[in-house]
């Protein structure tokens, strides 16, 4: 019996085809145009996309479509009720993002306290900063405490950043995280130094 065909389209890493591609016959098409997902997709019987927006026309182009993943979390570029009504499966790969995701929140709570665009934007305009003065020094985010708005996947990941640099994690979450760290964040009794939106 032949494998199924499935057309990934977009930037996906090679590596995180590698399961893929022993069970289904695999076409990797990174610069592939919506023009040319819309003019082949008829020969697929699965779609991974990156960014390209499954609507209703690209779900018509899919004749032998049974499911269509998004390369992350979100499905805001599928028409996911319409896929449905086709009988296609919608599904996504929410681990692919999760470390990027929370190394950005990390990155960025980084660049906060360390006043990175400060220090860029003075530099950029050729002056040179007095970092002795208090003003200027920033602050250290060893012993502060971070404040996690849903535990999922991504909030422990950044949890885990968290507590490697010596801070201390509060979270709220719909459910009580028993492994997890304890607090009551936000609007509880301790209130965090950060609270990654």
């Amino acid at each position: 019996m032949s494998k199924l065909k499935i057309l990934v389209a977009g930037l996906v890493p090679d590596e995180g085809l590698v399961e893929l591609k022993r069970d289904f016959a695999v076409d990797h098409q990174p610069d592939a145009s919506r023009a040319w997902i819309l003019k082949h997709l008829g020969e697929y019987d699965g779609l991974l996309l990156a960014s390209t927006r499954a609507d209703r026309e690209l779900i018509d182009a899919g004749k032998k479509l049974k499911i269509v993943t998004t390369f992350g979390v979100g499905y805001d570029h599928v028409d996911v009720d319409y896929a449905r009504e086709c009988g296609i499966i919608v599904t996504n790969c929410p681990i692919s993002v999760r470390i990027p995701t929370a190394e950005m929140a990390l990155t960025l709570m980084l660049a906060t306290v360390r006043r990175l665009h400060f220090y860029d934007h003075a530099m950029r305009q050729g002056e040179w900063v007095n970092v002795s003065r208090p003003v200027n020094m920033g602050t250290s985010m060893q012993g502060k405490t971070l404040g996690v708005y849903g535990m999922g996947r991504i909030g422990a990941a950044v949890a885990r950043f968290g507590r490697i640099l010596g801070m201390r994690v509060i979270y709220h979450n719909r459910h009580r995280d028993e492994g997890g760290p304890a607090g009551d964040c936000p609007g509880g009794g301790r209130q965090p130094d950060f609270l990654p939106a």
